[in-house]
């Protein structure tokens, strides 16, 4: 509504748009009052994903809880904020078939061949730290 009515529901005041939308023109408006900015966001992400760190540790770090964590690493909330990880996967998470055999191999390979973290390997693939780890153990790509 051009007067900012939250009664109003005149035809002539509304816009197409998904639900995304409308909660993008609240955040505009100030109507909704966000915790985090967006380059705090990616951040939060981008180090779950990459680094050796818990949704609780990071729930520590910024105040929060491990829930809020969670859900903004899984794009459940602030999900107008894009990043550079991958779309169909979940940060830390991967799905079988995301890797071929050659790179499956190749990352057993270097955990144990190097002192690296599954985190550092991660960043050369489009899986997280804990696939990773799956893969080391064995228990993911067990046909491999």
């Amino acid at each position: 509504c051009p007067e900012r009515s939250l009664t109003c529901c005149a035809p002539r005041h509304l816009t197409p748009g998904t639900y995304r939308d409308n909660w993008l023109d609240a955040v505009e408006d100030g109507d909704i009052e966000l915790r985090f900015r967006e380059s705090e966001v990616r951040e939060i992400r981008e180090r779950y994903y990459y680094e050796d760190v818990t949704q609780s540790d990071l729930g520590e770090e910024w105040g929060v809880s491990q829930v809020l964590i969670g859900q903004i690493i899984r794009r459940e909330v602030y999900s107008h904020v894009e990043d550079d990880l991958p779309e169909d996967l979940a940060p830390g998470r991967g799905r079988e078939g995301a890797l071929s055999n050659d790179d499956v191999r190749e990352i057993r390979a270097r955990s144990r061949t190097s002192d690296v973290t599954y985190a550092e390997i991660a960043k050369s693939y489009p899986v997280g730290r804990k696939m990773i780890g799956a893969i080391v153990r064995g228990n993911r790509y067990t046909n491999v």
